[in-house]
């Protein structure tokens, strides 16, 4: 049996549902935050495939992950799996901030590599 190919819109409804337009404990789980992460990453690599409507809510979702930075951190500590694959593959590129949600609970990543939309949120206005 194969597995049908995933579309553009199935990472975008990945990264999207339960955090954007509002946060959604009982959709967005512990158990489910590491597969939005690399949903996110992938995005970053199509993003001049999305329309002007989809990078508004892959952004609104930015906002929204940042605005839970501590928790969402947490959830990623608790998978152990993502912490493995962080491990095995080779350090993302700063400028791929969703990779690096603990520097941003600690406040230790550099404001100015994130996009000027997450600012406020992170609380660096």
């Amino acid at each position: 049996m194969r597995l049908r190919e995933w579309k553009l819109e199935d990472y975008l409804n990945g990264y999207v549902i339960g955090v954007y337009p509002e946060w959604n404990d009982a959709v967005l789980e512990q158990e489910t935050i590491s597969r939005s992460i690399y949903d996110r990453d992938w995005l970053h690599d199509h993003w001049d495939e999305l329309t002007e409507e989809q990078k508004q809510l892959v952004k609104g979702a930015d906002i929204e992950i940042i605005k839970h930075v501590k928790e969402v951190n947490e959830w990623c500590v608790y998978d152990g799996r993502w912490q493995e694959r962080k491990k095995k593959r080779p350090r993302p590129p700063l400028e791929r901030w969703w990779w690096y949600l603990d520097r941003i609970a600690a406040r230790l990543y550099p404001v100015e590599l994130l996009p000027p939309y997450l600012w406020k949120a992170a609380g660096y206005t």
